[in-house]
């Protein structure tokens, strides 16, 4: 009997850890889309950090989204994690490659 009643209180207790699961999950997109807004307005925000920062350094910056975010990327620092041969990107990954995805290519 006890044995019965350990497995109903686990159960119990696995489906009240699930929900909160759900709303931890739940909550955290939302809060995540309140600080840092919807996909395009990242993609403008970076856009406009890009160019100033192309303005203030002449180098050349990539606006890319890489796993589910927008990312500001200097051209010297993706041709060195290029050199890497699989570390970063794929191998035989090309910066032609890198240019073709790219949303945004800030340059002088």
């Amino acid at each position: 009997m006890e044995r019965f009643l350990r497995k109903i209180a686990l159960h119990i207790v696995g489906g009240f850890y699930a929900c909160w699961l759900v709303t931890r999950n739940f909550a955290g997109r939302a809060f995540f889309r309140v600080v840092y807004g919807s996909p395009h307005r990242q993609a403008l925000r970076a856009i406009k950090k890009a160019n100033e920062l192309c303005a203030a350094t002449g180098y050349t910056y990539y606006v890319l989204k890489t796993g589910g975010r927008v990312v500001i990327k200097p051209k010297r620092l993706i041709k060195a994690q290029l050199a890497c041969r699989g570390k970063y990107y794929k191998r035989d990954t090309k910066i032609q490659d890198i240019e073709r995805i790219a949303l945004y290519i800030a340059k002088k």
